[in-house]
């Protein structure tokens, strides 16, 4: 009997440790594996990130520097503002519209768009100039001004623009332009 009481002893204790020690065990396991799968899967993505990067670095690194140069050339390494001025006022005036007082301009120092790279290439960076302007003029020609501003030479961004009517067909538009220029550290 005492034989008989020992194992029934135990197995009574083990199945009164099962569920207070094994189950929340077993939990954090299940836990640990679904960490450990997201952990794998991340590794994955980032060993493909890496074999992309590298294919596309070898076929930048093949391009010709002749085109490399051609293609920075896009950007200016400054923004001629009396220039563009004079451009977006040929450009206003060419599709019917007056302009209501002067060009502002907000000449803007700031690094954009680094990268943390060890290339000079991709260390490029560029400084924004946005024009600010008040004009007068009908609402059928403001779809031509604006596209007209896009088939500039200069790269323009319009970043705001809106408008107030009066009694007459009129319409006062204020436009703010940005245009950017290219520094290379």
């Amino acid at each position: 009997m005492n034989k008989n009481l020992f194992a029934i002893v135990c197995i009574i204790l083990a199945g009164l440790l099962y569920p207070t020690f094994v189950l929340p065990l077993w939990g954090e396991i299940n836990k640990l594996q679904d960490q450990k799968a997201q952990i794998v899967k991340g590794q994955k993505d980032v060993d493909n990130f890496i074999k992309r990067y590298d294919e596309l670095k070898t076929v930048a690194d093949t391009f010709p520097e002749e085109d490399i140069d051609r293609l920075s050339q896009i950007l200016p390494k400054s923004v001629n503002v009396i220039g563009t001025i004079v451009d977006i006022e040929n450009i206003i005036r060419e599709n019917g519209f007056v302009l209501k007082g002067s060009v502002g301009v907000d000449d803007k120092k700031e690094a954009k768009g680094s990268n943390q790279e060890s290339d000079t290439a991709s260390q490029a960076t560029y400084d924004t100039t946005t024009f600010t302007l008040n004009v007068v003029g009908l609402y059928s020609s403001l779809e031509p001004l604006l596209e007209n501003f896009a088939k500039s030479l200069t790269l323009f961004d319009i970043t705001s623009l809106s408008f107030s009517t009066s009694d007459t067909s009129v319409y006062d538009f204020n436009i703010s332009l940005r245009t950017y220029s290219l520094h290379k550290k």
